[in-house]
C-alpha cells in the first residue's frame, strides 16, 4: 500500500509538470526535484517518464469510466446518456492533449506505447455504450433490427473519426489555438452526430 501511495504521489507530481511544461520538456530530474527525492529513488518506482505517463493514462481512463457510469445512471433517456458520454469523452481527450503539449510526431510515438491500454479502454467503452443502447432497446426507445453491440461499435467508430479529423489534419498541435478550436469543433460535431444517431435508430 505504501508503494502504491508513493507511485500515486509521483504520478501527481508528473501530471503537474506535464500540464505546465508538456511531456517533451519535462525530465525525470524535474519530477524528482518536484518531489524532493533523488533520481535513484524515482527510478525505483518508474523506469522512465513513458512508464509514468502510461500509468497516468490508465488512471485517467479509469476515472473517466467511473465518472461516465455515474453520469449516465442519472440521465433518463438514451439520448441524454450518449450526449453525456460524448461530452465527457471530449473532456478526457482535452486532458490528454494538455498533458502532452507536443508536436504530432512525438504524440504519435508516445501513443504507440499505449496500444494494449487503448485496446482495453476501447473494450470498456464498447461495453459501456452497448449497455446504454441495450437499456434504450429495453425501454423501446430504440428499434431492434441490429444488436446493441453493433450500434455501439458504429457509434464509437464515428466519434473516433470526428476526433481524428479535428486534431490530425494539422502538422502540429498548438495548445493555445488549435486545441480550443478543435475541441469546440469535435464537441459540436459529436453532439450533433449523437442526436442524428439516436433519431436514426429510434424511427
Amino acid at each position: 500500500m505504501k508503494q502504491e501511495a508513493k507511485q500515486a504521489e509521483i504520478i501527481n507530481a508528473a501530471q503537474e509538470l506535464f500540464t505546465a511544461y508538456g511531456f517533451e520538456k519535462t525530465t525525470m530530474t524535474d519530477i524528482a526535484r518536484r518531489l524532493g527525492i533523488s533520481k535513484a529513488a524515482l527510478y525505483y518506482y518508474f523506469s522512465d517518464k513513458e512508464s509514468i505517463i502510461k500509468s497516468l493514462a490508465i488512471r485517467e481512463q479509469e476515472q473517466f469510466i467511473a465518472e461516465i457510469q455515474t453520469i449516465t445512471t442519472e440521465a433518463t433517456s438514451t439520448l441524454e446518456k450518449l450526449l453525456a458520454y460524448a461530452t465527457k469523452r471530449i473532456e478526457l481527450l482535452q486532458r490528454h492533449l494538455t498533458l502532452s503539449s507536443m508536436n504530432l510526431g512525438t504524440y504519435a510515438s508516445i501513443k504507440s506505447l499505449f496500444v494494449s491500454i487503448l485496446k482495453e479502454f476501447r473494450k470498456q467503452e464498447s461495453e459501456l455504450v452497448t449497455e446504454i443502447i441495450s437499456i434504450g432497446i429495453d425501454k423501446q426507445e430504440i428499434q431492434t433490427e441490429l444488436a446493441a453491440a453493433e450500434y455501439a461499435e458504429l457509434y464509437l467508430d464515428v466519434l473516433m473519426g470526428l476526433r481524428k479529423n479535428a486534431f490530425y489534419s494539422s502538422e502540429r498541435i498548438e495548445m493555445n489555438n488549435l486545441q480550443f478550436e478543435a475541441i469546440k469543433q469535435v464537441k459540436h460535431q459529436s453532439q450533433l452526430f449523437t442526436e442524428i444517431f439516436i433519431k436514426g435508430i429510434s424511427d
